[in-house]
């Protein structure tokens, strides 16, 4: 048996593909201590694994805000400075628990700076796409070119964070670019080999166990009795980058009276009264039970955020994509390469598809066998790429192989 100390941050995207991880885990026997926030302790003690919050982490919101003002350099020196920040308490934790492996998220540096001061081995879990070449090439040129300048005006920012924590503690942060991309030893993908842009030429440091997925507690109360048998359209911008008014109230106008229903999620910030007149063939919600509900859709319209994008094609649902964000972009037209979907926003939240091209996109999709023949083919590599519980298998392996 192996004592693992799991870390991560508290959202919602990168916790929940984790957990059918740990739940394997600890059914097989494995010591597993989880470290987060308070807000997601229910869902980690749900597996089994002991709970442990951070000794001191701030408020979340404020590092969301980055996310979600689409700006991928200010997140990854946000996250820079929340791991000078978090990592004196993170080895007083490792100090404590003296684990023999620690496993962290790709955007949880101080992970691996933790298991790099403790002389200790790491798996980074990786609910991303890996940003390499062959993906990264696919974007926009003004995206490229404005994702480029906004790392290199971080860059004095970033120099001084750096010196400061070599001063205070010793080590040096990792790069910027590295902050959000952080990997280690043995680096565990969520997604198929086949799936991920250039898959083929990742070494055996990389695993690709496809997603993780499992049945979720529901508590949204999701009214089933309403869906009509009409072809199921679903819409959802995630969990972060959702407050988007005017967006919901294009796609009433796109596909209000058209011979589809409509699942909109909007999430739990946004004032549904507030977004006018609901059209009688929608259901709208906070949130919803999205597995339950892609399991009975045609089409997905998405922000193309990779677990919603993973979760559509794993049940071999073409997707309509309108990207927030430049990794969605990215991800967005890798999904168009493939014939699994359009790409509806070609500049990542800057701007929003008109109610006329949102219709056309999702009644086209609707009527196209080849998309869905498309999405089917990915859904079968992400099924046959193993999961929860391959990615168990592979942390218990290399935890085995590194034991002191």
């Amino acid at each position: 048996m192996a004592k693992l100390l799991f870390f991560n941050i508290p959202a919602i995207g990168h916790v929940n593909p984790t957990l059918p991880v740990v739940r394997v885990l600890v059914e097989r026997g494995e010591d597993v201590a989880y470290v987060n926030g308070e807000a997601m302790r229910a869902k980690i003690e749900a597996t089994g694994a002991r709970f442990v919050p951070y000794e001191t982490f701030p408020d979340f919101a404020a590092l969301s805000d980055k996310v979600a003002e689409r700006r991928l350099a200010r997140t990854a020196l946000g996250l820079v400075r929340l791991s000078r920040y978090v990592l004196p308490g993170v080895m007083a934790i490792v100090e404590r628990e003296q684990p023999d492996i620690i496993v962290h998220d790709s955007l949880t540096s101080w992970g691996h700076l933790a298991a790099k001061k403790a002389k200790l081995p790491a798996v980074t879990l990786v609910t991303t796409l890996l940003m390499g070449r062959e993906i990264s090439r696919r974007l926009p040129r003004r995206a490229m070119l404005g994702t480029v300048a906004q790392f290199v005006g971080a860059l004095p920012p970033y120099a001084l964070l750096a010196a400061r924590m070599r001063s205070e503690q010793g080590i040096f942060p990792v790069f910027l670019t590295q902050a959000v991309a952080c990997y280690s030893d043995l680096n565990i993908v969520f997604t198929s080999r086949a799936f991920q842009p250039g898959g083929s030429g990742y070494g055996e440091h990389f695993r690709f166990v496809g997603p993780a997925l499992s049945a979720r507690p529901d508590d949204s109360a999701f009214p089933f009795d309403r869906l009509t048998g009409q072809p199921l359209v679903y819409i959802s911008l995630g969990t972060i980058a959702n407050r988007q008014p005017d967006f919901y109230r294009a796609c009433f106008a796109a596909l209000g009276g058209q011979p589809v229903q409509v699942v909109l999620s909007v999430g739990p910030a946004t004032d549904i009264p507030a977004l006018g007149a609901i059209p009688a063939n929608f259901i709208v919600r906070p949130v919803v039970p999205q597995l339950e509900i892609l399991r009975r859709a045609a089409v997905f319209v998405t922000h193309g955020g990779l677990n919603s994008v993973h979760e559509g094609l794993y049940y071999g649902v073409p997707l309509a994509l309108v990207p927030q964000q430049v990794e969605q972009t990215a991800t967005a037209y890798h999904v168009a390469d493939l014939g699994a979907g359009r790409v509806l926003a070609p500049e990542p939240g800057h701007t929003l598809p008109s109610p006329a091209a949102l219709r056309a996109a999702v009644l086209a999709l609707l009527d196209d066998a080849r998309s869905h023949e498309a999405a089917a083919a990915i859904g079968q590599t992400l099924r046959e790429a193993g999961g929860a519980d391959r990615a168990a298998e592979e942390i218990v392996q290399f935890a085995s192989a590194n034991k002191s």
